[in-house]
């Protein structure tokens, strides 16, 4: 079975590191769908519009973090776009963020990858468990 993390692992890797695993099909619907869903959101949600500064605090991210994951999570019609919109976000926060400090990008990027596999198995495992994980939908 293909777990939340190494799908989380490859899209961050992919986006923050322009890492691409080869053969990978999964990775290459998860880019796609995520493109769709970053568009469509960022256009029409001022929810993801982040103010990031190199003076903000991670505690303040971290939060921003959860508000993301409640806002496409946490309600009773979830679906893969959900899903995917959740870690593509968390990518773009993650990438704010090194921005500004680009001397603890690799903690950074390990921090937003165990935070959003954390987010998503904790709030979506019995969904998770009903849709197959991730091997049937791609």
């Amino acid at each position: 079975m293909i777990s939340t993390h190494s799908v989380v692992k490859d899209y961050f890797n992919y986006r923050l590191r322009s890492q691409i695993s080869m053969n990978n099909q999964l990775l290459s619907v998860l880019i796609k769908v995520a493109r769709d869903c970053e568009t469509k959101y960022r256009l029409h949600d001022e929810h993801f519009r982040f103010n990031i500064s190199p003076t903000s605090p991670m505690i303040n991210t971290k939060n921003i973090h959860h508000q993301i994951a409640v806002e496409l999570l946490n309600h009773s019609n979830i679906t893969w776009a959900h899903v995917i919109s959740f870690i593509s976000f968390s990518a773009i926060l993650a990438e704010d963020i090194v921005q500004h400090q680009p001397h603890n990008e690799d903690s950074i990027i390990e921090l937003f990858i165990d935070q959003t596999v954390n987010l998503i198995d904790g709030n979506l495992d019995s969904w998770l468990e009903q849709h197959h994980h991730w091997v049937k939908h791609f």
